[in-house]
């Protein structure tokens, strides 16, 4: 799927003769397509090599990419014209209303400043901050990934007493983590600085996840554990694989009292949710009424889950057999899926995700499931 870029962006001619479906805006407003929108915060010096390079990137996608170029209004850029500037690029204030579904964060020739130093800190501060409650998703990349670990959970970097440079063999430490799909479990990957986050500190945070490291070069990628995909799940599986038995428990973990990250089982609510008479789950299964995924129902459906929960924390919204949602009642449920109310989840389940709208696709967090052999059940 194509790229939605400014017509004249010097970049485009680059990506087009690489055989880069880039499409302009102009063509862009007669597609009947919601696209993910995808803001890039571009701090490098030569930033038309920074577009390149990112937008080679996101071409690898089924979905149609909205991409904005923001820059700070706290430093002068001196490697890029003030003309390309002006012209291809916003402001953080221009845009700090709007919604993103993903923000991606660059890096910056700053690696030996402290982080208070830098002239425009304060505002990249107030972006990571706005981005909390504003983007579905954020990617922090090199020495923005070391300033989101100062922001949001004072890390701060160390200096090296030589600089890291070279090719370096990396594992990957969580492999059921959809981030790191479809990596070999060692690859090679670059690295090029002077300073590092210690992966001791890094392993002591509860709220992040290494998922993937280098004994020589140390950290290369992790994850914060609140990020906010979590609020959309989709189980997939055949059947007997216990979709929506899952689909319930993990309804329980949320509601659970004790607050564990699993069903106690002896609480008002646990008890509730395994009697089937939680009023903050809603199960509407395709298969068993056809009726709850026509329009109507799933508009209504969409207005109630903003009217918040009823006597537990949160409420929770099991779409069962989602593959049978027509694309027109998947795409009534998208915009609650995108932006979903406080304190609101939803976990679908089907057999076959494909089934499943690239656009909700994207939004979800999928989790395989299969049928265990009688060994398996016996050990």
């Amino acid at each position: 799927m194509p790229i939605r870029v400014q017509n004249d962006l010097p970049v485009k001619e680059i990506l087009e003769s690489e055989n880069i479906f880039v499409m302009d805006e102009h063509r862009a407003i007669h597609q009947d397509i919601r696209p993910i929108k995808i803001g890039l915060l571009n701090l490098m010096p030569l930033k038309e090599d920074t577009e390149l390079q990112i937008l080679r990137s996101l071409s690898n996608t089924p979905l149609q990419v909205d991409v904005s170029f923001i820059t700070v209004s706290s430093h002068e850029s001196k490697n890029t014209p003030t003309s390309h500037l002006n012209k291809f690029y916003q402001r953080f204030c221009e845009i700090k209303d709007q919604k993103f579904d993903g923000f991606i964060i660059t890096g910056a020739p700053v690696e030996q400043i402290p982080f208070e130093e830098v002239d425009y800190w304060e505002e990249l501060t107030e972006i990571m901050e706005w981005s909390r409650e504003n983007v579905t998703s954020t990617l922090h990349l090199c020495w923005g990934a070391q300033a989101g670990l100062y922001y949001h959970y004072g890390i701060d970097k160390v200096q090296l007493d030589s600089k890291v440079f070279g090719v370096f063999r990396h594992q990957v430490m969580n492999r059921k983590i959809p981030l790191v799909r479809g990596f070999d479990d060692v690859f090679l990957a670059p690295h090029s600085r002077h300073t590092e986050t210690p992966m001791d500190k890094i392993r002591a945070e509860e709220r992040l996840t290494v998922l993937a490291e280098s004994e020589e070069a140390g950290l290369f990628l992790a994850m914060a554990e609140e990020g906010r995909l979590v609020h959309s799940l989709c189980l997939e599986g055949e059947p007997g694989s216990g979709r929506t038995d899952l689909a319930t428990a993990l309804a329980g973990a949320i509601l659970c009292q004790r607050q564990q990250g699993e069903m106690c089982g002896e609480c008002l609510h646990c008890r509730k949710v395994l009697a089937g008479v939680h009023s903050d789950i809603t199960l509407v299964n395709g298969r068993e009424d056809p009726d709850r995924f026509k329009v109507e129902a799933l508009r209504q459906l969409r207005a109630e889950a903003h009217r918040g929960p009823s006597e537990g924390r949160a409420k929770v919204y099991i779409i069962a057999e989602a593959q049978l949602l027509p694309p027109v009642s998947q795409n009534i449920l998208l915009k609650v899926i995108e932006e979903p109310p406080p304190d609101t989840f939803f976990i679908f389940t089907c057999d076959n995700k494909f089934r499943l709208l690239p656009t909700i696709l994207s939004r979800v967090v999928t989790v395989p499931l299969r049928q265990l052999t009688v060994a398996e059940c016996q050990q």
